[in-house]
């Protein structure tokens, strides 16, 4: 098996046992078909199937909508596995992939909030939910933020360290959302992903805190 195929230790678990699953076949239908698509390309491609499922939601067809969300997770595998097994890795690819993935965070979940703002379910107002929404969206970031610091501060990616790990990753939120908008709950989904958002940054801190205590780094100056 190439080393592609092998899930990275930063995989989430809904990334190592349901995505690669499918991310592994569009990439080895790519290579075995000799097809010239680009990594980079690819992560254009993500991007633009996670603002087309954007697109879908806020036309009100929330099913598909949250079918769309998944695929659009499970393509945005596809990009580093073709990078990994072409030998063409880069840092532009990495920063590429990171920037295009806040992008498409962003419009899902700025979608699902305006057409849930707008119809407001479980007695709640518009406000509340607009509320919900800026929970999920900027625990969203957060965690994106506190591995890219992470990497860049300590050299080291923070879900390695500590014992937290996984549990709020990007591919388990975005299933979070997948099954909730299409279940037709996606203030439900928002909720959640929000909540296990901060309580994963919360917590991360934490364990880095520690861990650089422990390694002799000493307390941040800044």
């Amino acid at each position: 098996m190439g080393e592609w195929r092998k899930p990275k230790p930063t995989d989430g678990v809904i990334s190592r046992y349901v995505n690669r699953k499918v991310s592994t076949r569009i990439t080895a239908f790519i290579l075995k078909h000799g097809w010239g698509v680009t990594p980079n390309q690819i992560t254009v491609i993500s991007l633009l199937t996670a603002l087309f499922t954007a697109g879908i939601i806020l036309a009100g067809h929330l099913i598909i909508g949250g079918i769309m969300i998944q695929v659009s997770s499970m393509i945005d595998g596809v990009d580093g596995e073709l990078a990994r097994a072409r030998g063409v890795k880069s840092k532009f690819g990495g920063f590429l992939d990171a920037m295009m993935d806040r992008f498409a965070d962003v419009s899902i979940i700025s979608a699902l909030t305006y057409v849930y703002t707008l119809n407001p379910p479980y007695g709640l107002g518009g406000a509340s939910v607009a509320a919900i929404g800026m929970l999920a969206l900027t625990g969203d970031l957060l965690v994106s933020y506190i591995h890219a610091r992470g990497e860049a501060s300590l050299g080291t990616h923070p879900s390695k360290v500590g014992k937290l790990r996984g549990f709020a990753s990007r591919d388990v939120r975005l299933f979070i959302l997948a099954v909730a908008t299409a279940l037709l709950q996606g203030v439900a989904g928002m909720l959640i992903v929000g909540v296990i958002s901060y309580v994963y940054v919360v917590g991360k801190v934490i364990e880095v805190w520690k861990h650089s205590e422990a390694m002799g780094w000493g307390p941040s100056s800044t």
